[in-house]
């Protein structure tokens, strides 16, 4: 991209599967596909990151206890020394 600017995409699919909760018992989680987009731009020691996850909002089951449907914001600056 102009200006030094990189942009990353990122596509993850997970099939069906099953699941095991905490008390033991299987249940079916249906596959889905992930989507997401990096943005990142460096100086001399500085580098800042925009990441957007799931773009397309997708509803997805994951196990019990990580997240699920829904988009995610991450922005970072790194400094190098």
């Amino acid at each position: 991209l102009p200006m030094g600017i990189d942009l990353s995409y990122e596509a993850a699919w997970r099939s069906d599967r099953d699941s095991q909760d905490d008390l033991g018992a299987f249940h079916s989680l249906k596959a889905y596909h992930v989507h997401g987009l990096q943005i990142s731009k460096a100086w001399k020691h500085i580098e800042l990151k925009l990441n957007l996850e799931n773009i397309l909002d997708e509803n997805f089951q994951t196990e019990y206890g990580y997240p699920e449907a829904g988009r995610d914001y991450t922005l970072s600056i790194s400094l190098k020394i």
